[in-house]
C-alpha cells in the first residue's frame, strides 16, 4: 500500500470511505484539520470517515532525545511529510488550472471563429448592398431599370446637355476676364476677422453660401439645419433632413428663392426651398458623403459608402446614371465645364470620370483617404487634401500629375478656389490661410493668415470675404473693414 498524499508506504494506514484511497493517518488528519475535504476528490470529510486498516505490527523504538541522530531523522521525516503534503496540493492546483486554461482556450477559439464568421457575413452583406439597394423609389431615366442594378451612362438628353455646356464654357474659359470689383491681393491682405456669430444651436458640420453672399445654409450632425441671413446677422429659417447627419450641402441658384440640396448619412439626398422639402430620393446604400452641382444647374452628383456615384436629373427628378467603384467614396466635384466628375475614396485614390459615358478618364494617387477635391476655374488644375494633411496637392489634368505642393502649415479640413482661380483658401483646427498664384511670375505666395479654427471655408461675393464654419453652430466672417 502507498499513501495517496506522500506516495510512501504508510505506517498507520487509513482508508477514506469517500474515495477509497489509502493515507498515512497523521497526514490525512492534518489535511482534514486544515481543509475538511478529501484531497483526492474534494468531497467533504471528517476523521470519522476514515477506516483504520490492519497492518503487520511493527515494533518502533522509543522516542529518543532530540539531540540524537534518530531524533533528527524524525524531524526530517516530519519536514518531508509537510513538503509532500504541500507538493500534493500544488499538483492539484496545477491540474485544476490546466483544466480551466484548456476550457478558456476552447471558448476563446470558438469566439474567434464566431467573430470571423460575423465579419465575413457583414462584408458579404456590405458588398451586396453596394450592388443592390432595397427601397429605392427613383428609377433610371429611359429604360425604367433600377439604378442599383447596373452601371449606366447618361440618357441621350442629358448627354446633349453636358456636351452643350462643355462646349460653351470651355471655349471662353481661358479668355475670361476678371470680373469688375473682384477682390485684389491687397484687399485680401487687409481682411479683418469679425466676432463669431451664433448661427444655430447645434454642432454643425456642413456649410454652403449662395453666390450673392446673402445667406448661408448650415447642416448639423442630427439632421437639422438653419438658414443664416448675413444682412440681418440672424437665423431666418430652419429645416430638417430627418435622421442622420447632414454630410454636405450645395446651393441651387434660383431668383428670389433659397434652394439647396443636402446629402444625408442615411443615404438620402433632399432638395429644399427654404424650410420646404421639394424632393427626396434614396441615393446610396449607406451614407451619402458628398454632393456637387453640375455647371448646367440641372444635375447633381453624389458619392457614398456603397462605392458608387450617382447623377440625378433635377428637372426630371430621376437618378439618371450610376457607376460603381472598388472603394467607399468620400468626396466628389464636377469640373467647371461639366464634362468630368472627380471622386476621392478611402484608399487615397482620386478618379476622374467622363460624365456622359461614366468611363474612367484619369486617376491620381494619394497616401491617405481623400478629404476634399476642388477644381480651379482655369479648367486645368485640381486641388485636393487628404485626411490629417497640412499640404494641398495641385494636379494638372493635362499631365495627370502633381505640379504644386502647397504647405499651409495647418491640418486642413476644407479648401476652396475663388472664381478667378488666383486665390486658394484653406481652413483647419489651427486657423486659416489664403495662397495667391501670380500668373506673371508663376509663383505661389501667402497673402493671409488668421486664427479662426474652422471646419468649412467658403468665399463670399466677389471674393471680398471668407465665411468660416466653426464649432457649436458659430460662423466667422473675414472681410474688408468698413
Amino acid at each position: 500500500m502507498q499513501c495517496a498524499i506522500s506516495g510512501q508506504a504508510p505506517i498507520e494506514p487509513v482508508a477514506s470511505t469517500k474515495s477509497g484511497h489509502v493515507f498515512e493517518k497523521r497526514l490525512i488528519e492534518a489535511y482534514i484539520a486544515d481543509h475538511g475535504k478529501d484531497p483526492t476528490n474534494g468531497e467533504d470529510i471528517s476523521t470519522s470517515d476514515l477506516v483504520e486498516l490492519k497492518n503487520p505490527r511493527q515494533v518502533h523504538p522509543r522516542p529518543p532525545s532530540i539531540t540524537s541522530i534518530p531524533a533528527l531523522l524524525s524531524v526530517f521525516q516530519n519536514e518531508w511529510d509537510a513538503i509532500s503534503l504541500e507538493n500534493f496540493q500544488y499538483k492539484q492546483n496545477i491540474e485544476k488550472l490546466r483544466q480551466e486554461l484548456s476550457t478558456a482556450l476552447y471558448r476563446f477559439e470558438g469566439s474567434v471563429r464566431t467573430v470571423a464568421k460575423l465579419k465575413k457575413e457583414r462584408d458579404d452583406l456590405q458588398n451586396t448592398l453596394s450592388k443592390l439597394s432595397v427601397g429605392e423609389h427613383k428609377q433610371v431615366a429611359g429604360d425604367g431599370v433600377s439604378s442599383q442594378l447596373k452601371a449606366s451612362p447618361l440618357p441621350p438628353n442629358l448627354v446633349s446637355k453636358v456636351s452643350e455646356v462643355h462646349k460653351k464654357l470651355s471655349s471662353t474659359r481661358r479668355k475670361r476676364p476678371t470680373p469688375e470689383g473682384w477682390a485684389t491681393v491687397n484687399d485680401i491682405r487687409n481682411f479683418v476677422g469679425l466676432d463669431p456669430a451664433k448661427a444655430s444651436s447645434n454642432d454643425d458640420c456642413a456649410l454652403a453660401v449662395d453666390k450673392q453672399g446673402n445667406w448661408a445654409i448650415l447642416g448639423a450632425v442630427d439632421g437639422s439645419g438653419v438658414i443664416y441671413d448675413f444682412a440681418h446677422h440672424q437665423m431666418v429659417r430652419s429645416f430638417s433632413a430627418g435622421e442622420g447627419a447632414i454630410k454636405d450641402i450645395v446651393t441651387l441658384e434660383s431668383k428670389g428663392d433659397m434652394k439647396f440640396a443636402v446629402a444625408v448619412a442615411t443615404g438620402f439626398v433632399k432638395i429644399f426651398n427654404g424650410d420646404t422639402e421639394l424632393d427626396s430620393y434614396f441615393a446610396h446604400a449607406g451614407s451619402a458623403n458628398s454632393i456637387s452641382l453640375h455647371a448646367s444647374e440641372e444635375m447633381l452628383a453624389t458619392v457614398g459608402a456603397d462605392k458608387s456615384f450617382a447623377i440625378y436629373s433635377i428637372p426630371e427628378q430621376v437618378v439618371a446614371s450610376r457607376v460603381y467603384t472598388d472603394a467607399e467614396l468620400l468626396c466628389c466635384e464636377f469640373h467647371p465645364d461639366g464634362h468630368l466628375l472627380a471622386t476621392g475614396d478611402v484608399n487615397g485614390k482620386i478618379t476622374v470620370f467622363d460624365v456622359a459615358s461614366g468611363e474612367l478618364a484619369a486617376t491620381f494617387a494619394n497616401e491617405a483617404p481623400v478629404k476634399q477635391i476642388c477644381f480651379s476655374e482655369n479648367g486645368i488644375w485640381m486641388a485636393s487634401i487628404t485626411r490629417g494633411s497640412k499640404v494641398v496637392t495641385i494636379w494638372d489634368l493635362r499631365k495627370t500629375e502633381s505640379v504644386h505642393q502647397l504647405d499651409f502649415g495647418i491640418k486642413l479640413e476644407s479648401i476652396q478656389w475663388d472664381y478667378t482661380g488666383s486665390y486658394l483658401a484653406g481652413v483647419g483646427v489651427q486657423g486659416l490661410a489664403v495662397k495667391h498664384w501670380d500668373k506673371s511670375s508663376k509663383q505661389w505666395s501667402e497673402i493671409l493668415r488668421k486664427k479662426p479654427q474652422g471646419r468649412v471655408i467658403r468665399w463670399g461675393k466677389d471674393a471680398r470675404g471668407l465665411v468660416i464654419l466653426l464649432k457649436d453652430g458659430y460662423l466667422a466672417v473675414a472681410k474688408l473693414p468698413k
